[in-house]
This record gives structure tokens, sequence and C-alpha cells, in this order.
């Protein structure tokens, strides 16, 4: 049993790209809730950590912008292996 701790990578820029939106229209669609460098942080992968209401802003946004409500945090993120979403 592999007990070394899986590392995750955000593939939030990689939703924006497969529906042809930017890091600046998501900052635009949360002005007011999460900051504009947030959003670029965790669009550009550079962000370590992220709370839970930063996310759940995310995807509510992303669902918004995309018309896509099956997306899921597990969209938003990838380990070593690849997405975690099938």
């Amino acid at each position: 049993m592999n007990t070394q701790p899986i590392t995750l990578e955000w593939r939030i820029k990689d939703v924006l790209a497969a529906h042809n939106l930017s890091a600046y229209k998501l900052s635009q669609e949360l002005s007011g809730t999460v900051s504009r460098n947030s959003v670029y942080a965790l669009a550009a992968g550079t962000a370590k950590r992220a709370d839970i209401e930063t996310v759940g802003a995310i995807l509510a946004a992303l669902r918004r912008m995309t018309g896509n409500d099956a997306l899921t945090v597990a969209d938003l993120l990838a380990d070593q292996r690849g997405p975690l979403a099938s």
C-alpha cells in the first residue's frame, strides 16, 4: 500500500481553455467575491491552497459561464496520473 501523499494540481486553466474563456473573464464574473489575484493564481496553477468558499464560488461561476451544471470540484483538480474526473 502506497502511503505517499498525492500531489494535486489545479486544472482551472484547462477548464477555461476548453470553453474559450480567460482568467480575466472569470475574475470579472467573481468580482467582489474572489480577489483577482486569487483567480489568476488558481488559473495559473501557482496557488498552493484555496479555502472552500473560494473553490465553491469558482465552481459556481464556471457553471454559469459554461452552461455546464455537471462541472464538479474533480474537474478543477488533477493528480500525477491525470484529471480526477472521469
